[in-house]
């Protein structure tokens, strides 16, 4: 696919402690503007995270989150100090952390590859709805931080 969340491969022998599970699907939304008029049909391919087992398809799945008390600590201290505050986002956030686990998963419903049909998809980044996807993106959004902290020093 586009964003390198995948490749089509055989799928490994168990004894080599891959996961693989029937855990996609498909997530349809309409946006519409402030009119109500139609602007945009998106999909998105969601792993049906609730079929993974603890232990056996993942390990840690903690991501830490600013307490709100933080975040209101801070922005008192940069409105009393005249700090500029910003805020980002960033689209398809899950999409770009990187797994450490095999996780293997069947090709989408309507996006099989001709004459592979029976292989299945190797995840090497994260996709939303995985347990771990939360932790992927957080380390991938702290090596990147860390790496312009010191580039920039």
């Amino acid at each position: 696919m586009e964003s390198g969340t995948d490749f089509v491969v055989e799928y490994p022998a168990m004894e080599l402690g891959a996961t693989r599970f029937d855990a996609d699907t498909w997530v349809y939304k309409v946006k519409k503007n402030a009119a109500g008029e139609v602007i945009k049909h998106k999909a998105r391919l969601v792993a049906k995270g609730y079929v993974q087992q603890p232990g056996v398809d993942f390990d840690e799945v903690f991501a830490p989150v600013a307490r709100i008390e933080s975040v209101h600590l801070l922005l008192a201290l940069a409105a009393q100090e005249g700090w500029p505050v910003h805020h980002m986002d960033v689209k398809s956030a899950f999409l770009n952390g990187e797994l450490i686990e095999e996780v293997y998963v069947r090709q989408p419903p309507g996006f099989t590859v001709a004459g592979h049909e029976d292989k299945v998809l190797h995840l090497d980044k994260a996709l939303y709805g995985l347990r771990q996807a939360p932790r992927a993106w957080n380390a991938k959004l702290d090596e990147t931080l860390w790496f312009l902290l010191w580039y920039h020093m």
